[in-house]
């Protein structure tokens, strides 16, 4: 109700966000709700109706121009949607303006724009993906990362290799995971060296990301961790050699 009644406020800003949420949440008659504010007087009311559009399902196409500009509104929930939904379009004209997306200071929004470059798959996207590696949200920098290998260019599997390089990156766990995932040979030698890392948060890490490596035997890398000084790596190795048939 109180949606509905600010669809029709006179403060834009109200207008525009109620416009949003009525999409966001899919009120009753969200669609013919929305749809006349589309045509709005206020340019940021026609970017967030837009939005909430296209969450109900309208074909986004004719709304990427609004929904492009959402991408800067100053609330971040219209931020994280924005992004999201050009990354389900396709909307490769997005590109940058996404990869600018991940100097953002909310952590949502970031992780938004590292899943929608990686859905996108341009290579122009890797310089900042690359920096994204090293966010100080681990969930970020894990998705980044893998984001790297998962774009299936050589560009990313170049920029890979150069931060497997830095021995002591915060993520080289998950550069190594990403490694893996972009067909690169001799995960078991770096997972060895991780295993033997000096930090006990690192050898964790790495023991609990060798069920994701896929088509490798991790066997022995699990035997290895048993031996391991810390209680919690060792229960970690010793819980997943639990599930495997060897």
């Amino acid at each position: 109700v109180t949606l509905v009644k600010n669809i029709k406020s006179d403060d834009p800003a109200l207008r525009g966000l109620a416009a949003f949420r009525i999409g966001k949440y899919k009120t009753p008659d969200a669609i013919s709700l929305i749809r006349p504010v589309l045509k709005d007087k206020d340019e940021s009311v026609q970017q967030r109706a837009a939005t909430g559009l296209a969450l109900l399902g309208e074909p986004a196409k004719p709304l990427l121009k609004l929904i492009r500009k959402a991408v800067e509104d100053e609330e971040s929930e219209i931020r994280v949607a924005s992004i999201e939904l050009l990354g389900n379009a396709s909307d490769k004209k997005s590109v940058e303006l996404i990869s600018k997306a991940l100097q953002d200071e909310v952590v949502l929004v970031r992780r938004s724009a590292i899943s929608s470059l990686g859905k996108l798959g341009d290579a122009s996207s890797v310089p900042a993906i690359s920096e994204a590696v090293d966010d100080d949200d681990i969930e970020t920098a894990k998705a980044a990362a893998y984001a790297l290998a998962d774009l299936k260019a050589p560009q990313g599997v170049k920029a890979l290799k150069e931060l497997a390089e830095k021995e002591d990156h915060p993520a080289r766990v998950w550069i190594a995971v990403a490694m893996h995932r972009a067909g690169q040979k001799d995960t078991a030698a770096r997972f060895e060296k991780l295993l033997k890392d000096e930090d006990e948060k690192v050898r964790q890490q790495a023991v609990s990301s060798l069920e994701q490596l896929a088509d490798l035997d991790a066997t022995n890398l699990l035997i290895l961790a048993l031996d391991d000084d810390s209680q919690a790596v060792c229960k970690a190795a010793s819980t997943l050699l639990a599930t495997t048939d060897s």
